[in-house]
């Protein structure tokens, strides 16, 4: 961990002050220990950045988890060459080179970070807590690991730590990746690879927005949109031919670190429904290992660098990264999906509402991993048909079904998202009356938690009586939200429509399995109940997703 050169660290006069609780510092320790126990030979906590400053590295990202390893070596006692150092804050200075393992709390000096002195007095008891704590702290020093990025000298360090403040951008486990592949890249090759995976990093942005900022790469990225759309099984065989184009452009890309902040506003930011960790590990299972199981959490210890070729892995990235920006949907700052397509000419659209819907179906169904991702995107390289993608999304659940659909609030919640999406799809609207304001084409399937029971489970006494029918059964059912569910709670149907009703009007409408039973049903008894069930089934088994009666 610990840089065995004489070298001297200095927190600069931009950086805040050190703000670490003790809260920070015990999780940091914790996941030590753990690994510690795991007994895990290297354990990486990021990348520290660096500027130099005559004889010292000004630290430009990473103080607070450097001045916390600082902190630990001081009460661990280590024999380090290494010093830190504070530019305007001089007592902090003078304090940090007179404290030792002996520490107690006690110091001679005014005005000292309290956070400095708390995490000492924490760290100490932390040790002693711990019967091993010696064997502990000799993991720490030889086990835990950082990459120390040194900038030079041409680079606006003050411009740089702004944009990185201002993106709210933390240098994590994909950072550490990059570095370790680039070791395995020519020196000629190195800086064009690197730029390339940090444009690809950057999820919350549509690739082509970095391109077209400059005017004149326009027509080059409408050439490689018609190449994708038109016939990407043949031009991504050919691999080079669409990742090429995009390559050269973002390589010959001349915007610096300084150009990137004047053009934040006018990049439209939005958010990815996978981040970068994971998206690299959908690309390592579809390219290089497809045994891997998917959490980012696991990137360093799941990417087997003897199985990468660096350079293969990083071109990859961007052609996937390509096919994830054109075909999978992100959110918007209104949290709305938006979905962008492109056409034959090259130009942006957005409202294929087939394909945004079953993605949806799938990201709200799925883990925050959205383990369909792998499949979807091999199956996007190959094929050219829209159609063929959402068919393909369609019949892909025959292989997760649960067959039992009457298990009340125990039922998956999966099937009542999936029935919604094909009644959005395919169930003909129009000839209902109570549906003059509803406009189905705006609908769109939503994170929805509560399962509600049409005739309730403990009805008031006005309600209607169900004899000999169970209210569990999938036909009673419905996936609202939990609002809607406490709104509703154990009222009567036709109190019930009334609230369903001004949803119809607001056009805010949570279950169309639900809107479906108050518009065709005025009354709720157990035989409407068991021919909606029916229906609803039909309408599953008829999609080829279950087998059910």
């Amino acid at each position: 961990m610990i840089d065995k050169k004489n070298i001297s660290f200095n927190i600069p006069i931009y950086q805040r002050p050190y703000a670490w609780s003790t809260k920070e510092v015990e999780v940091l320790l914790i996941d030590f220990y753990n690994a510690y126990k795991e007994n895990r030979d290297k354990y990486y906590i990021g990348n520290i950045v660096t500027f130099p400053n005559n004889d010292k590295q000004d630290i430009v990202d990473g103080q607070q988890r450097f001045t916390t390893l600082f902190l630990i070596g001081v009460i661990s006692n280590w024999k380090s060459n290494i010093e830190l150092d504070y530019e305007i804050r001089e007592n902090d200075r003078k304090f940090l080179k007179t404290i030792n393992s002996n520490f107690n709390g006690k110091h001679q000096y005014q005005n000292i970070n309290n956070n400095l002195i708390e995490n000492l007095k924490f760290i100490k008891t932390f040790f002693e807590d711990k019967e091993n704590h010696q064997d502990f702290k000799e993991w720490i020093y030889n086990s835990v690991k950082f990459v120390l990025t040194k900038l030079t000298n041409n680079i606006d360090v003050n411009k740089y730590f702004e944009v990185m403040n201002n993106r709210g951008i933390q240098l994590e486990k994909h950072h550490i990746l990059k570095a370790n592949l680039l070791k395995n890249i020519d020196d000629s090759d190195k800086k064009k690879y690197a730029k390339i995976w940090d444009y690809c990093s950057d999820m919350n942005v549509y690739l082509e927005e970095y391109i077209l900022k400059d005017e004149e790469n326009e027509d080059k990225i409408k050439e490689v949109r018609k190449s994708l759309l038109i016939n990407p099984l043949d031009k991504f065989n050919e691999y080079n031919t669409i990742s090429e184009n995009v390559f050269d452009i973002l390589v010959k890309n001349k915007e610096t670190i300084d150009s990137d902040a004047k053009a934040e506003t006018k990049k439209q930011f939005y958010k990815s429904i996978v981040c970068f960790e994971t998206f690299l590990l959908h690309i390592y299972k579809i390219t290089v290992d497809n045994t891997i199981k998917i959490n980012d959490s696991d990137l360093l210890e799941i990417i087997k660098l003897d199985k990468v070729n660096a350079k293969k892995f990083i071109e990859d990235i961007l052609t996937y990264r390509v096919l994830f920006d054109y075909f999978v949907f992100k959110r918007n700052k209104e949290h709305k999906s938006y979905l962008r397509l492109i056409t034959n000419n090259g130009e942006i659209q957005s409202n294929n509402s087939s394909l945004l819907m079953i993605e949806l179906l799938f990201e709200i169904t799925s883990t925050k991993f959205n383990l369909w991702l792998t499949s979807f995107l091999r199956f996007v390289k190959k094929e050219k048909e829209i159609f063929n993608l959402v068919q393909n999304l369609e019949d892909a659940d025959i292989r997760v079904f649960e067959d039992k659909l009457n298990q009340g609030t125990a039922t998956p919640h999966y099937w009542f998202y999936k029935l919604d999406y094909l009644l959005w799809k395919h169930y003909n609207w129009n000839d209902i009356e109570i549906l003059e304001n509803f406009n189905i084409k705006e609908y769109r399937l939503k994170n929805l938690s509560s399962i509600e029971h049409i005739q309730p489970q403990n009805p008031k006494e006005e309600c209607n009586k169900w004899e000999e029918f169970d209210i569990d059964n999938f036909g009673n059912l419905a996936l609202i939200s939990n609002h809607m569910n406490s709104k509703l709670s154990n009222q009567c149907f036709k109190s019930k429509k009334k609230d369903i009703e001004k949803q119809i009007s607001n056009n805010t409408v949570e279950s169309l399995k639900m809107l479906l039973v108050y518009s065709k049903y005025n009354q709720w008894n157990a035989k409407n109940c068991e021919t909606h069930q029916f229906e609803m089934i039909e309408i599953l088994n008829k999609s080829k997703c279950i087998n059910i009666k």
